[in-house]
């Protein structure tokens, strides 16, 4: 959004043996009267093998242009639209809806008329929003990742991860946090636990139940080997194997329920769930609208808003010790 020009590009194709059969009179005219405020002055551009150009007003004011193009290549029909958006006001947000409506309505007006595939392959509106909620979500991400380890260590020390994590959690840091130090040697030394789990780990390792063994010492280890070497032996069932394993562990209560209850509501495991798979929709590059945008940029806040009552009352949980 810090750039004169930004574009809006998109792309349908048809087979050539059916006609696109597109009145771009008829579709300008439509948007017209979708989208209030705008209008499309023809330029100079006539011939549609060189493409057709409207000018974008707004307000009376010209904003940008309107390009369509048909191409044929192998067989295919090719039409290429772009919104080519010049304007400075549109950097202050002031005709960012109505250009957002103008996209959508020359996208549906086009499927109406029976195009098959559209690629949309520019969008700086998309772009913007998904650097606006990666930034966010990215400051969110590590206050929850400090909330954890703030409410951790203040009952269960330093080493709390190596303590009290389920096993998959400790081998899957230890996987991610070697090759992190390789790359990243500027933070050798800095604690790295938290900072090496996925996403979606930070809840479930306050959900899932910690398996510890009950007698950890040598000579009872080995002696589960050798139980579980002479059950192999004897090519019994799974389910005895399973169940000698089981009988190993003592029965443990989640992180969450044991350390977390009065300083979190327990409403944060699922709504972090469910930010979770919005924020797949930035990692991956997919195209946001403002309904997205604002939908995710609020859930953003809120959740926030939870983070920052649960540090207050770990605080004052800690300050009694």
């Amino acid at each position: 959004m810090d750039t004169m020009r930004r574009k809006i590009k998109f792309i349908t194709i048809k087979n050539s043996s059916m006609q696109l059969e597109i009145n771009y009179t008829d579709l300008v005219s439509s948007i017209e009267e979708e989208v209030s405020g705008i209008k499309f002055p023809m330029t100079d551009e006539t011939n549609i093998n060189k493409g057709i150009v409207y000018n974008v007003s707004l307000d009376e004011q010209i904003v940008g242009t309107l390009f369509f193009c048909e191409k044929k290549y192998n067989g295919y029909l090719n039409m290429e639209i772009i919104i080519d958006i010049t304007s400075d006001q549109s950097l202050s947000g002031k005709y960012e809806k109505e250009i957002g409506d103008m996209k959508k309505s020359i996208k549906n007006y086009l499927i109406k008329k029976g195009i098959q595939k559209i690629f949309w392959l520019e969008d700086y509106q998309s772009e913007h929003y998904n650097q606006l909620l990666s930034n966010k979500f990215y400051l969110l991400e590590n206050r929850f990742r400090n909330l954890i380890n703030f409410v951790m260590i203040n009952q269960k020390g330093s080493d709390w991860f190596i303590n009290e994590a389920p096993y998959s959690f400790r081998r899957q840091h230890q996987n991610l946090s070697e090759n992190y130090r390789e790359q990243v040697t500027s933070f050798s030394g800095v604690d790295d636990t938290l900072y090496c789990m996925l996403t979606d780990d930070l809840v479930d390792i306050l959900k899932k139940e910690p398996k510890k063994l009950k007698d950890s010492s040598p000579n009872k280890i080995e002696a589960l080997l050798h139980t579980l070497m002479k059950q192999l032996d004897g090519k019994s069932k799974h389910d005895s194997i399973k169940r000698t394993i089981l009988n190993q562990f003592d029965k443990n209560t989640p992180i969450f329920n044991e350390y977390f209850n009065g300083i979190c509501d327990r409403i944060i495991l699922n709504k972090w769930g469910d930010l979770s798979k919005k924020r797949n929709h930035i990692a991956h590059n997919k195209l946001i609208d403002s309904e997205l945008f604002e939908s995710f940029s609020s859930e953003i806040d809120d959740f926030d808003a939870i983070i920052d009552t649960s540090l207050k009352n770990a605080v004052e949980k800690f300050s009694n010790y």
